[in-house]
């Protein structure tokens, strides 16, 4: 579909655009979704983490990152990066989110900054999002804006070292302290690559490709990374502030999850549903990762089952991951593959009722069921 300013377009155009392509339509318009950096990723997992912890031991609904389908009318269909529903609501949470969020967070960019606080804002409020949270990377501060008849109107601006109160979530408690340290930035030319099957790519090639674009590149194949729905959203949801807490509690590393660069060679760039990376190799956190994590969690479906059972398998194990976990939704199980001389072999595979060990995180046990709950957060 070629955008078109003058064209009006519906929730009909949007669901027939390309898989490869990342839109927002707003009022009617096409607008590319820019790609984001490591900084983004960490003060957005924290967030996830923190909400999630929170709605779930509270029984009170949902939460979801992005990418994430909302659509609000038939010409409004945003990504927010983080949302939260409500269970009075959650009949709105199907293979999209059909409805108002109760609240939207933003992680403001230069890139989005401005949508975000005029036509984004405007948006949320005209559909009845109850609450508003605004970002801000560069200021180290989150605008806190609530409902108000047809408009928002600010609560507050919590900057470093407050502790932000949320009209919504009244008993929530979150202390600004996460902000990640900066890090070196590499300029990227943009330029537009068309896809040719014959072509070995490069990573130059592959960073040079224009930002509303999701690949991978597979051995100098690029290949289109799917939008994944909400169940596979809860999963790596789950998994990541799982882990994230037991790493941190133990001061072990990090742990990041998609959309998120790791380039293992000149060839092989990939998006993990979620990695983990010790402290001892944490060198290789920049703009990107540069280098092969310690451990890599790949949530299957039927678009990406094949490759992440054979190519990015076989890719892992020669730039060496240690260990790789394959968490299949439709059997409910965690295949655990531990790095060998000889490559991956099955350490064991995980069922309900059961708890995961790992070979790389000593002491994790981690309940299988819980995992695949469809029912959302509780």
């Amino acid at each position: 579909m070629v955008v078109n300013p003058h064209i009006k377009f519906t929730l009909r155009d949007y669901m027939a655009t390309p898989e490869d392509t990342r839109y927002e339509l707003i009022d009617g318009e096409l607008t590319r979704m820019p790609s984001v950096d490591v900084e983004h990723q960490e003060v957005l997992g924290h967030l996830l983490s923190t909400l999630s912890r929170y709605i779930e031991a509270k029984g009170l609904g949902t939460v979801c990152s992005a990418p994430l389908d909302v659509v609000l009318s038939d010409h409004d269909v945003v990504e927010p990066d983080l949302l939260y529903v409500s269970k009075q609501r959650a009949h709105i949470v199907k293979d999209r989110i059909y409805g108002a969020p109760d609240l939207v967070v933003e992680v403001l960019s230069p890139e989005t900054e401005e949508r975000d606080r005029t036509l984004k804002r405007t948006l949320y409020a005209r559909h009845g999002v109850r609450e508003l949270w605004l970002v801000d990377l560069q200021r180290r501060t989150i605008e806190v804006l609530k409902l108000s008849g047809s408009a928002f109107e600010r609560v507050s601006i919590y900057t470093e070292g407050e502790t932000l109160r949320s009209p919504l979530l009244q008993e929530l408690t979150l202390r600004l302290d996460f902000w990640p340290l900066p890090r070196p930035n590499k300029k990227q030319e943009k330029v537009t690559t068309v896809v040719n099957s014959k072509i070995k790519f490069t990573v130059r090639d592959y960073v040079a490709t224009p930002v509303d674009k999701r690949y991978e590149l597979l051995e100098g194949e690029l290949l289109v990374a799917p939008s994944p729905p909400p169940n596979h959203q809860r999963i790596t949801r789950r998994l990541l502030r799982w882990l994230s807490e037991f790493v941190e509690q133990r001061n072990l590393g990090e742990v990041f999850d998609a959309p998120l660069d790791v380039i293992l060679s000149d060839y092989d760039v990939l998006q993990p549903d979620v990695l983990f990376i010790s402290k001892e190799r944490a060198g290789i956190i920049r703009d990107r990762i540069y280098g092969a994590p310690d451990l890599v969690v790949e949530v299957l479906s039927p678009g990406t089952e094949e490759r992440d059972r054979v190519l990015k398998r076989t890719i892992y194990a020669r730039y060496g991951v240690r260990e790789y976990w394959l968490v299949d939704p439709q059997q409910e199980s965690v295949e655990v593959l531990a790095l060998e001389p000889e490559g991956f072999v099955l350490a064991a595979i995980y069922h309900a009722g059961e708890a995961l060990t790992s070979p790389v995180l000593e002491g994790l046990a981690l309940a299988v069921e819980p995992l695949f709950s469809t029912q959302g957060d509780r």
